[in-house]
């Protein structure tokens, strides 16, 4: 059986002010974890903890004038996901 869960507006608004990004669909489940896809197709889920944690630093907003953002929502922007996506190079020190 499947657990209940909850899509309210109140978490999007979240989701769009913390994260920085709109989502494409999301749901709450009762442990307080948040699921979320965003507009590229990647799956997010962040516990309840980790949604406080972000909330005090929410991710910047892009200007016209930055590169786009290459990490995940929450993350380090040290953390070069087209680094991590790519098995066979090794990483740069840093």
């Amino acid at each position: 059986m499947s657990e209940p869960t909850t899509h309210t507006p109140a978490d999007a608004k979240l989701i769009q002010s913390v994260f920085n990004l709109d989502p494409l669909d999301w749901v709450r489940f009762p442990d307080g974890r948040l699921v979320f896809i965003a507009q590229d197709g990647r799956k997010f889920s962040y516990t309840q903890q980790q949604i406080d944690q972000a909330s005090k630093n929410p991710a910047p907003k892009p200007s016209e004038s930055s590169p786009a953002q290459k990490t995940a929502p929450g993350m380090s922007p040290k953390v070069d996901l087209a680094k991590l996506m790519q098995p066979d190079q090794q990483a740069d020190p840093e």
